[in-house]
C-alpha cells in the first residue's frame, strides 16, 4: 500500500491534468447525483458544504449554492480559525458574497457564527476515497477534527472526480465517510445512516 504522501502527491497531479472542462463536466454530473441523493432524503434540511478552492481543481460547489438555496436548505460552511486550530462552522446566505482567506480557500466576506449540531449532511473534501470509507485529504487533520465534533449519526458524502482506490492508509483520529459521489453515480459506504 503506498504511504499518505505518496498518494497525495500523485492525486495532486491528477488533479493538475483535468482541464477545465472536464472539471465542469464531472462536477455537474456530481451536483445532479447529489440532488437526487437529497430529494430520496426530505428529512435532511441542513447542508454544510466546503467552498471549492479553483487553483486546486475541486469539485465545484458554487454552483450547487443556488439551487440548494432556492429549495429552501440551510446552509452551513467552516472558516478556520489558524490560532486555534480547528474550523468554526458559519452560516451561508443567499447574499453571501465571497473572499480568499491567507490560505486561498473561499470564505463568506459575513462572517455569521452557527451552530453545527444542526449539521445533517457535510460534503467533504478530499483527494483519494476507498470503499471502507477512509478518505484522503490535505494532511492537516482540519476536517477529521471537525468531522470527529459532529457525531455520528450525520451523512458525511465525500465529493470526488476520480473511482476508489483499493485501500487507503487509516489512522485512529480519521473519521469515515458514509458515502462518496463521483461521475458515476452516489456510493454507500459501509451502513447507510
Amino acid at each position: 500500500m503506498k504511504d499518505k504522501k505518496s498518494l497525495r502527491q500523485e492525486y495532486k497531479e491528477r488533479r493538475k491534468e483535468l482541464t477545465a472542462e472536464r472539471i465542469q463536466k464531472d462536477s455537474e454530473r456530481i451536483r445532479a447525483y447529489l440532488l437526487d441523493f437529497l430529494a430520496e432524503k426530505p428529512q435532511i434540511r441542513n447542508v454544510h458544504t466546503f467552498l471549492s478552492i479553483e487553483k486546486l481543481n475541486e469539485v465545484n460547489t458554487f454552483s450547487l449554492l443556488d439551487i440548494l438555496w432556492k429549495q429552501d436548505y440551510d446552509l452551513f460552511t467552516s472558516i478556520l480559525d489558524p490560532e486555534l486550530d480547528k474550523m468554526a462552522t458559519v452560516s451561508l446566505k443567499p447574499d453571501a458574497t465571497f473572499v480568499k482567506d491567507q490560505f486561498g480557500i473561499p470564505i463568506p466576506e459575513q462572517i455569521q457564527e452557527a451552530d453545527f449540531s444542526k449539521i445533517q449532511l457535510i460534503l467533504v473534501p478530499l483527494l483519494a476515497w476507498d470503499k471502507s470509507g477512509n478518505r484522503l485529504g490535505y494532511g492537516k487533520g482540519h476536517y477529521d477534527k471537525y468531522l470527529a465534533s459532529l457525531g455520528d449519526d450525520i451523512y458525511r458524502v465525500g465529493l470526488s472526480f476520480f473511482p476508489a482506490e483499493p485501500t487507503l492508509p487509516f489512522e485512529p483520529h480519521d473519521v469515515r465517510l458514509t458515502h462518496v459521489i463521483t461521475p458515476e453515480g452516489v456510493i454507500a459506504l459501509g451502513s447507510e445512516n
